[in-house]
């Protein structure tokens, strides 16, 4: 990127494919030039209400917009001379905006110069906000990795699509009942139509429904990223601090919400404890009914990400499929 006080800029944006710019990445100063832009976009928008990407391209393209390689050559600009407004694009060598790239499990080399930006594009508002977690994105934000909270969780799951999310909104219900945090399983094994699919939670599982609930997230790999914030000690106490707890010990979920209810959730000499609920199958859990239970109804209707079967992500990834309530 170009400097902030550097002169010769007034927005920085990345490429997209078939379009002038990405709205994703928009650096945008306060000079007179950027105000006359948004003005004019501003316009375009009540007259049109086109979507942002397509209106900013075709706006400064109908501005008289031109490209430039700039004074040395090896840049790419644009430019409108009319309100002397200039538009540095930022290099595609190290900012992309590329489906491929989001798509799959992206490391960032932490020992590069600078920062790392993923726009997470064609992601939903819910993955948007887990999916950095999953990928080891994400910061110790408000306590994130630091804060001490009892933890629901389960071994990696197999079955059905259909017996699978019926194991997901179980989980999810305790985990919002017993005001525990949620660590998703590492992947779950779908067994249906004479084919053995093995993918992520968040590739079979919607989870809109847990964060419009502000149900507490933990990626499967919570502690391997904690181990960057909590000392070691404290991470080892805290991630061996389990109880498996086998649910054909129960007949339906309200025997289990209110044993798991009374298991003390926090201790006055050690960490808080991970409850590992297991052997689904056998329980036939799903089976229970959670016609009963108070809670808010997207946790009893999870449903199934659209395409999970394919082998690359679909665009979107994983779009909301709620059926009508």
């Amino acid at each position: 990127m170009l400097p902030l006080d550097d002169p010769s800029w007034d927005m920085q944006g990345t490429e997209d494919i078939g379009y002038l710019l990405n709205f994703g990445w928009l650096f945008t100063k306060p000079t007179p030039a950027s105000v006359k832009l948004w003005e004019l976009a501003f316009e375009q928008y009540e007259r049109a209400n086109e979507w942002d990407q397509q209106l900013i391209s075709s706006l400064i393209r109908n501005q008289g917009g031109h490209e430039w390689a700039g004074p040395a050559g090896g840049q790419h600009w644009w430019l409108i001379d009319s309100f002397d407004f200039k538009l540095y694009m930022l290099p595609l060598s190290t900012m992309q905006a590329t489906h491929t790239v989001m798509l799959n499990w992206f490391s960032p080399n932490l020992s590069a110069p600078e920062p790392v930006m993923n726009h997470l594009t064609a992601v939903t508002y819910a993955n948007r906000r887990f999916y950095p977690k999953e990928r080891g994105w994400f910061a110790n934000v408000n306590g994130f990795y630091t804060r001490l909270r009892p933890i629901v969780t389960s071994p990696s799951l197999n079955g059905t699509v259909t017996e699978l999310l019926a194991y997901s909104r179980i989980l999810e219900i305790v985990a919002n009942k017993t005001d525990r945090a949620f660590m998703v399983p590492d992947n779950v094994t779908i067994v249906e139509g004479g084919q053995t699919l093995v993918r992520d939670w968040t590739r079979l599982v919607n989870i809109e429904a847990a964060v419009a609930n502000d149900l507490d997230l933990l990626e499967p790999r919570f502690f391997t990223h904690a181990a960057r914030y909590l000392p070691t000690s404290t991470l080892d106490a805290w991630s061996s601090n389990r109880r498996e707890l086998p649910l054909d010990d129960f007949k339906n979920i309200h025997e289990l919400i209110a044993h798991v209810d009374s298991l003390p959730s926090t201790t006055t000499t050690g960490p808080p404890e991970i409850l590992s609920l297991t052997g689904w199958n056998a329980a036939r859990a799903d089976a229970w009914s959670l016609a009963e239970v108070d809670v808010d109804v997207g946790f009893k209707i999870v449903p199934p990400c659209e395409r999970f079967e394919e082998v690359h992500l679909p665009f979107p990834w994983c779009k909301s499929v709620f059926p009508a309530a």
